[in-house]
């Protein structure tokens, strides 16, 4: 059993801990991360694919976060091109709108004043007879103008797979596919067992001086495996998208949700168009792994139809998650799980024992605000924020001109890629496809038969078969009779 040391130990690789080691190692702090799975497998690799302030967190009077997010969504478009665009968004002023024209105007100039010299292009009000050129498919029968204002998408697996990228070029080292299983202190040192969840890997033994959690979702139920006795400190909510065949809508477009304080969105990525998402409370055990319920998708499709009547809408896939909402008072607050609407998605930080700490909460937006406040919160000193640093491109993505074996020989070599479903879905857009992967699935599982030895083709398969029906990607049914 290999054994390592390092000054802290990251335990969990979303977005926040991959943006954790990234600015750890540009601050020269000697630092390890540990991921049960694939890196940014979970929680982040569900999004919505927006980098935004959160408009509607202004209903919540969140203007601190909002002011945060604004300021970090600039130097997202800034500093990652490649993979963070400005989009523009309808808000109309429908009959479902929760305000009215002039109370939207003040929420947008409002948002716009908070990013201040980050601000994008600014909102403007589309007459009925221009909403109807660009938009007709939009409530057809109805005569409404819109708000138009800007905020940014993103490809988040694409702009995941750069964090790690330039934290590893920078020194972070990192380890996927081991779960840890006792974390215990020996001697004033923090000494973590793993058990390796691929074949071709090796159980490890880590010693730290520090270790910071970013569990998201599963927070609450690792400290309890791991025998720590601390107040719940995430409330979770389940968010599902569809992801469609291309509809004829140019712009983005932010909707209410009719009999609630929600909103929703649509809008184009990469070649199709994506729907979403709800809020549905869910329990500890309800974790694993997160499927779109009937009702979610009942939702999603009967809000098109509102909105969109005459179209048609043909789901290649659905996405869903978990939302680790941070708890703000864990020692004092009671918890409403049906309340998770209203719940901060500012970020917060425990200190479970001396040298063990949990960072819950937080948005895709913010991560490397995340970053400072949870190493500064630990005590260290950061010269070298990033808030400069360009996110590179992937090695695998670099050139329009590598094959597919080319782009999975390098995602091995260079981007800790161990399994073809990681290739499909983490590394590449290929699971965005009409075909998930299925056309390139043999190709690429030769190249890892000729790095992983070890390794069980037949559980190849069947993960990647069970990660299509999990998600009801509707090329399943062929890949199950192909493979």
């Amino acid at each position: 059993m290999p054994s390592l040391t390092t000054n802290l130990l990251i335990v969990g690789g979303g977005i926040n801990g991959l943006s954790l080691a990234r600015t750890a190692a540009a601050n020269d702090i000697d630092c390890i991360l540990l991921d049960k799975g694939d890196f940014c497998s979970g929680t982040s690799n569900a999004s919505s694919k927006l980098v935004h302030g959160g408009l509607r967190y202004l209903e919540h009077y969140d203007f601190k976060l909002v002011q945060e997010a604004v300021l970090e969504r600039k130097l997202l478009l800034e500093n990652a091109p490649n993979h963070v665009k400005e989009q523009r968004f309808f808000y109309p002023n429908c009959e479902q709108a929760q305000h009215g024209r002039f109370a939207t105007k003040i929420g947008i100039s409002l948002y716009e004043i908070l990013a201040g010299a980050s601000s994008l292009k600014p909102h403007q009000w589309v007459e009925s007879k221009k909403l109807r050129r660009q938009e007709p498919e939009f409530l057809p029968d109805d005569q409404l103008g819109t708000y138009e204002y800007s905020d940014c998408s993103m490809d988040d697996a694409a702009l995941a797979l750069s964090t790690m990228v330039d934290a590893s070029d920078l020194g972070a080292q990192f380890h996927n596919f081991q779960k840890v299983i006792s974390i215990k202190k020996v001697d004033n040192i923090w000494q973590v067992k793993t058990r390796a969840k691929h074949p071709d890997l090796e159980d490890l033994t880590i010693e730290a001086k520090e270790i910071s959690l970013n569990l998201g979702p599963w927070t609450d139920y690792c400290l309890k495996e791991w025998g720590f006795s601390y107040p719940q400190l995430v409330l979770l909510s389940q968010g599902t998208h569809l992801f469609v065949e291309k509809l004829p809508i140019e712009t983005s477009f932010i909707l209410p949700v009719p009999h609630s304080e929600r909103y929703f969105f649509v809008l184009p990525f990469k070649e199709g168009h994506l729907i979403g998402t709800t809020e549905t409370p869910v329990t500890l055990n309800q974790l694993h792994p997160p499927v779109c319920q009937p009702q979610e998708n009942e939702e999603l499709t009967s809000l098109m139809s509102l909105y969109f009547p005459n179209l048609c809408i043909k789901t290649i896939n659905t996405i869903t998650g978990v939302r680790p909402l941070a708890i703000e008072s864990p020692l004092k607050q009671k918890v409403n799980p049906h309340l998770s609407i209203k719940t901060s998605r500012q970020h917060l930080f425990h200190t479970i024992k001396p040298g063990l700490h949990a960072g819950v909460g937080g948005k895709w937006t913010t991560h490397r605000i995340y970053a400072i406040e949870f190493l500064e919160k630990m005590g260290y000193q950061i010269q070298n924020n990033l808030s400069g640093r360009h996110y590179p491109i992937p090695y695998s993505q670099s050139s329009d001109e590598f094959s597919i074996e080319d782009q999975v020989q390098l995602s091995i070599e260079k981007e800790y890629c161990l399994t073809p479903l990681s290739f499909i879905r983490q590394r590449t857009g290929l699971f965005f496809t009409s075909h998930g992967g299925l056309k390139f699935y043999q190709t690429i599982s030769e190249v890892f038969k000729s790095h992983f030895p070890k390794s069980d083709e037949e559980q190849w398969k069947t993960e990647y078969l069970t990660y299509l029906k999990r998600n009801n990607h509707r090329i399943y049914p062929k890949a199950k009779e192909i493979l």
